[in-house]
Formats: C-alpha cells, structure tokens, sequence
C-alpha cells in the first residue's frame, strides 16, 4: 500500500516560508504562532534556500551555539546565535524532495539526510509542499 501512495499523496500544501530579509523577530513569533518546528526560506524566485528551525531560534535566544554550549569555536554557530534575519539563520542546502516520489524513497531520504522535513518542489524547482516523516510513516 505505501508502496503505491506518492509523496504528492502525503504532502502539506501549506507552508509556512519566510524570505532571507524576514527579521529574526518574526521568524520567532511565525514559528510560534504556527506551532512548527521548521519553515522554509524561499528566495525571489520562490525555490526554497534553506530552513530555519526552532533549535536555530533557541541558538540564537541563548546567545550560544547550543544549548549546552557545544561546539564553542564553530564561527557558523556564532553566526547563527548573532543573526539578525531567516538568510543569517537559516541551515543550507535545502534538501528536496519530489511530488512523484515514493513514500519508502522519501523516507529513505529523510533518514539519510538526518531530517524530519523536506519542501517538496515542482519541476520548475518551486516550492509546492513539504513532506515530513511523520507524513511518511502513517498509512
């Protein structure tokens, strides 16, 4: 049965984006108000660049690369922990997935990429959904 479902089938159609000017401030509070743990950062053209996580959130409110203060000497953790905007905080590349694909092919790419989302994209690269693992994994 999964093997037959796509995940186009799956997918969020509704996703929250920000752009790379989206202040840190709304970031925060969009995050948030929507009660998700990632959103995507899409750039002009609307093809996704990048994610912005809560962790990245909780990096940055700490002031700290981590919240246990890991990884000290790591200057893209201290750029994230001082960012002012979703492109300063954001983790790249944005890993993708396809409308067409199947349910056991993303999850395989989920597990390998070590995430819990990918925005899926169109043939023209643009943003079109997001499918998680949780989305993968139910029947």
């Amino acid at each position: 049965m999964l093997y037959r479902r796509t995940v186009g089938d799956v997918m969020t159609e509704e996703v929250v984006t920000f752009r790379p000017n989206t202040p840190f401030q709304e970031v925060a509070a969009l995050l948030d108000a929507n009660d998700i743990v990632a959103a995507r950062v899409v750039g002009d053209d609307g093809a996704p660049v990048g994610v912005v996580s809560a962790s990245d959130v909780l990096h940055h409110e700490t002031g700290m690369p981590d919240p246990q203060g890991q990884n000290g000497n790591n200057e893209r953790s201290w750029g994230k922990a001082r960012a002012r905007t979703a492109g300063a905080l954001m983790s790249r590349p944005a890993f993708t997935a396809r409308a067409d694909w199947t349910i056991p092919r993303a999850a395989r790419e989920l597990r390998r990429r070590h995430v819990k989302q990918l925005p899926v994209v169109g043939d023209d690269g643009l943003l079109t959904g997001i499918v998680t693992a949780a989305t993968c994994s139910t029947p």
